[in-house]
Parts: C-alpha cells; sequence; structure tokens
C-alpha cells in the first residue's frame, strides 16, 4: 500500500478522499492550509476537522499532522490566476512539508516519505482543466532544491467522481459533519459551495436528517405556493352543480354540431364524386 498526504480542509470532496484512501488500506497524513482571508471559514473547517478526525482515528493507518500553512491574504487582494488557492495549495505542500525530516518532511528520503500528494478536485471543478499545468508548476519546486529531491507524484484521484457519487458513498455520520459555505455567516445558501449543496439536498442525495438547507427550501416552497387558498373563497353547492349542468349541455351541443359536420362533410365528398364521372360524360358528348 502507498503513503499519501492529503491537503485536508474539512469540506465534502477532501473529506471523501482521505476517507476513501484510508478505506483501500493507504496510509494518510493530513495538513490544513488557509488564506487567512475569511477567519470564519477557517474556524468552521478546523471545527469540522475535528469532528470528523474521531472518525478517521479508527483507521490505525491515519495521522493529522496538525500543520497549518497560512497566507495572510487581505478582503481587497486578488490572484493573478483563475484558480485563486491552488497556488497557495501548492506553495503550502513545498513549504510545510520541506526538508525538515525529524518534523514534517515531505522529500521521499525523509524518515515520513511519501508515495504521493493527493488533491480532492472532482468532475466540475474549474481546476479539473488545468491539471497538467498544476503538475508542471508543482514539479518546478523540486528544481528549486539544491540536493535535486525527487518530489512525490500530484495526483488527482477524484477527478472522474461527481459530488453526487461522493454523497452516495460517504457515511451519513461524516457526511454531515463537512463543511462547504464560502461566506462568513454560514450555510449562506448564496456562495457556489452553498448552491451546489442546496441543489444535491434537492436532488435527494442528501438525508433529510442531515440537510442544511430546510430553511432555504421551505422559503422557496412558500414563495411558489398559492397567495390566497381555495378554501377562502365562498362556496355555493347549488350554484356550481347549476354551473357543472349547463357545462355538460354545452359539450352535448359542441358533440352534435361536430357529427352534424362530419354528415354535411360526408354527403359533400359524394356529390363531388358523382359529378366527376357526369362531367367526363358532358366532355366526352361535346367533343
Amino acid at each position: 500500500m502507498s503513503h499519501y498526504l492529503v491537503p485536508w480542509s474539512g469540506g465534502l470532496d477532501s473529506t471523501y478522499l482521505v476517507w476513501h484512501l484510508l478505506s483501500c488500506g493507504h496510509s494518510v497524513d493530513t495538513v490544513y492550509f488557509s488564506l487567512g482571508n475569511n477567519s470564519a471559514k477557517t474556524t468552521r473547517e478546523l471545527k469540522a476537522r475535528d469532528k470528523i478526525k474521531k472518525y478517521f482515528s479508527s483507521f490505525s493507518k491515519f495521522k493529522d499532522r496538525e500543520k497549518m500553512f497560512n497566507i495572510d491574504v487581505d478582503d481587497t487582494s486578488r490572484c493573478y490566476s483563475d484558480l485563486a488557492q491552488v497556488p497557495a495549495w501548492i506553495t503550502g505542500i513545498v513549504y510545510s512539508c520541506g526538508n525538515n525530516k525529524e518534523s514534517f518532511p515531505l522529500s521521499t528520503s525523509g524518515n515520513h516519505s511519501y508515495d504521493y500528494v493527493a488533491l480532492g478536485y472532482v468532475m466540475g471543478d474549474h481546476a479539473i482543466s488545468f491539471i497538467e499545468d498544476i503538475k508542471k508548476i508543482y514539479m518546478a519546486f523540486g528544481g528549486l532544491s539544491a540536493e535535486r529531491q525527487k518530489l512525490p507524484k500530484l495526483v488527482f484521484p477524484l477527478k472522474k467522481m461527481l459530488k453526487e457519487d461522493i454523497c452516495n458513498k460517504l457515511p451519513n455520520d461524516i457526511l454531515k459533519e463537512v463543511t462547504f459555505c464560502e461566506e462568513r455567516i454560514d450555510n449562506c445558501g448564496k456562495c457556489a459551495p452553498c448552491k451546489r449543496w442546496k441543489a444535491l439536498e434537492v436532488d435527494g442525495y442528501i438525508p433529510w436528517n442531515i440537510r442544511r438547507m430546510k430553511e432555504e427550501l421551505t422559503k422557496e416552497c412558500e414563495c411558489l405556493s398559492i397567495e390566497e387558498p381555495i378554501e377562502d373563497f365562498p362556496l355555493d353547492e347549488d350554484n356550481d352543480d347549476l354551473e357543472i349542468e349547463k357545462d355538460v349541455a354545452k359539450i352535448m351541443e359542441l358533440e352534435k354540431e361536430i357529427k352534424n359536420e362530419e354528415i354535411s362533410f360526408a354527403l359533400l365528398k359524394r356529390s363531388e364524386d358523382n359529378v366527376k364521372p357526369m362531367t367526363r360524360a358532358v366532355m366526352s358528348y361535346e367533343l
């Protein structure tokens, strides 16, 4: 079995990745990275990791290195890259796991050597289109080492998986603890991850007892409901019966008209059929 290093945020995808690798019998070390521009999100992620850790601890090959690499980015900063997190993750892997072999090494020659570094991007993520570029940037750091140490292979085990597949396979006890909201107010319902999660709930991939967007879905249902219930209108049973009788009478009249039109059409067609041979006879006589 292989030894993996996984940047684990406590979100759905990276949590599934850790669980999947452990379930397959691999050794997994986890590390946490933060951009530092959303302290509320960081707090939620660290709490989610603490809750999920008790499930992962049942695997003897799991080890959380409790290493946090933080890049202090303020709210006004804009990353040149379209994938704002990827440069931070790659830098975090290299810096957090550098050549300090006694504490937390990354190099394959260290005491805690890794066969692979795995990132939890799934099908549909923007980063999937840039896998080869991400690998090249990552491997370029190896050229900056004086010892020319070979970096572990960077892999994307979930690149052909959908979030729906993850929800179906991840145990509910773990699924209920993951975090996903990008905003300072948890489960905002407006950010992209919240909208994806809500879609999973609507499609039935999230069990009802662990859904986060119940209130949001209830509000949407209320907006779609009829403003004035039918029961609020006064009902007159006698008038209703009379209206029904009138409607039935109209339908019967229409049926009679249709039948009369069908009969008229049939007679007209028969007349035309009789006229044609007579016309041909008259034309022959004139010639």
